[in-house]
């Protein structure tokens, strides 16, 4: 269950009677000018009440002090962790005494961080009682601590400091430090309300498409070919070479049958078909083969 709305319309009184009579369990939070709490809620019971840094009981009191603010009620399955104890019209009027307290203090201590130093005029406000406390608290202060520094200093919660503190500026025991303006804090900010409060979806990452890298075309010359060696001249053929070496041989032949005799030229003319012969054998059967018949021609 959520319940939302504005305690304009619907003062907390009645939002925390209607959880009541429901037995409702989960934290109820609230945001207005003053700041924002959130009170705990156990089968309808208030049981937590948070205030920026304050204890339980002032943090009830400042929530029931917000005036118009925006609720928001969420239920739990289990109750939220309690600091209050009691009903909640006992805290209530804590929680008023409380107020009553503080702004009395804050008469004599504006904010916490006052610092403290003796005063001049102790010695002028005649008998003074002085408890261990008090003793504690005047030897600590030394003109540079202020209420919280003084607190942790004598290892006591702030409420206690400045009870003491307050009683010994009004007796005139020490007396108030004014701070320099440069050392003054300012005011803190207003809380944004909550129509301002936007929330955001993460940023997305944006996509980014790069196109896919390029293949660099490379153009490397055709494999060359090795090119053939123009052709020779054909060869001749073998056979052609014999069949000239043999006409030139037949013609050497013949000059030397005309400077032999006749009868000489008979027998020449009548072995010249024999020499051929032998020629074409020879060619066949190589050149040596054609030396050795004109040798056995010759002979």
């Amino acid at each position: 269950m959520t319940l939302k709305g504005n305690t304009g319309d619907f003062p907390l009184e009645t939002v925390l009677r209607l959880l009541t009579e429901t037995k409702k369990t989960g934290e109820l939070t609230l945001r207005g000018d003053k700041g924002e709490g959130a009170l705990g809620l156990a089968e309808g019971r208030v049981i937590a009440a948070v205030f920026a840094n304050e204890g339980p009981i002032p943090a009830l009191g400042s929530i029931w002090d917000m005036g118009r603010a925006d609720f928001e009620f969420t239920a739990w399955n289990e109750a939220p962790p309690g600091n209050l104890e009691g009903e909640l019209q006992d805290n209530l009027r804590k929680a008023e005494e409380y107020k009553k307290w503080i702004e009395s203090v804050r008469q004599v201590i504006p904010t916490d961080r006052t610092r403290f130093r003796l005063s001049e005029r102790a010695a002028e406000q005649g008998a003074v009682t002085f408890t261990s406390d008090r003793w504690r608290v005047v030897l600590a202060v030394n003109g540079q601590r202020d209420v919280n520094a003084l607190a942790e200093h004598l290892k006591v919660d702030r409420d206690t400091a400045l009870t003491t503190l307050a009683g010994l500026v009004r007796d005139g025991v020490i007396e108030t430090i004014e701070l320099p303006t440069e050392m003054q804090a300012p005011p803190a900010p207003s809380p944004p309300r909550r129509e301002e409060i936007t929330f955001a979806p993460p940023p997305r990452e944006e996509a980014t498409f790069a196109p896919p890298p390029r293949e660099e075309a490379t153009f490397a010359p055709p494999p060359s070919t090795p090119q053939a060696p123009p052709p020779s001249e054909p060869a001749r053929e073998r056979g052609d070479d014999r069949l000239d070496r043999g006409l030139a041989r037949e013609e050497a032949a013949a000059r030397w049958c005309e400077r032999v005799s006749v009868a000489d030229r008979v027998d020449a003319a009548c072995a010249r078909p024999r020499v051929a012969d032998m020629e074409r054998a020879a060619a066949r059967a190589g050149d040596r083969g054609v030396d050795a018949a004109r040798a056995g021609h010759a002979g």
